[in-house]
């Protein structure tokens, strides 16, 4: 019999250990508070291009690896974009068919050529931005 208790015993540590490593890793989801993961998305590309009424525009594309999504993933997730230190504006990311998120924000020429962003999730039902990460390109 008390080898059965020390089994049992042996075997609920054991899992409580297998319990202590997964939270230590839970920090990797990108709407955690507390995520200690690289930045989560990839600048893609800045340019110059001339839309349908003529007028000339800056787009910025970036993108969200399916691999930093969450598991659950969502449709769409929204990113809090700012740019060159500017107010945030809040963008939609939806999901393509890769499985990657992809999103852009145009912004009418002011003569710059270097642009710097921040990109950071946003939760609407809290308003709060999450995660935010800066990387620079020029055109």
């Amino acid at each position: 019999m008390r080898i059965v208790y020390g089994f049992l015993l042996l075997l609920t540590f054991t899992s409580c250990l297998k319990k202590i490593d997964a939270v230590e890793t839970a920090n990797t989801n990108i709407y955690d508070p507390e995520y200690a993961g690289d930045q989560w998305f990839i600048y893609d590309d800045v340019f110059t291009y001339t839309n349908s009424n003529n007028d000339q525009k800056i787009r910025i594309e970036f993108i969200i690896p399916e691999s930093y999504a969450p598991q659950i993933q969502p449709t769409v997730i929204e990113v809090s974009v700012i740019v060159n230190g500017a107010a945030p504006v809040i963008v939609q990311a939806p999901i393509a068919s890769s499985g990657n998120y992809e999103g852009a924000i145009e912004l009418f020429p002011t003569g710059q050529t270097n642009f710097c962003i921040e990109l950071g999730v946003y939760v609407e039902e809290e308003q709060l931005t999450l995660n935010s990460f800066s990387e620079c390109k020029s055109l």
